[in-house]
């Protein structure tokens, strides 16, 4: 499905899946009392869709690798 989407403006989003890392621009992860979510920059970069920077700050941080 992603593949048919390349260069077009669409957001997409996924719940807590493998499609985070392939091709989703946002990631819901959600536990008993809250919900958090993380943004694909990489996929964000491709879409062509224009994110403000608030909503990238709200995003759950991954920790720095070693």
């Amino acid at each position: 499905m992603f593949t048919s989407l390349i260069g077009r403006p669409v957001l997409s989003i996924s719940e807590g899946s493998d499609q985070c890392t392939v091709g989703s621009l946002f990631c819901l992860w959600g536990s008993d009392d809250q919900v958090s979510f993380e943004v694909n920059l990489d996929s964000v970069a491709r879409s062509g869709v224009r994110i403000h920077p608030s909503v990238l700050q709200l995003s759950r941080r991954k920790p720095a690798a070693p």
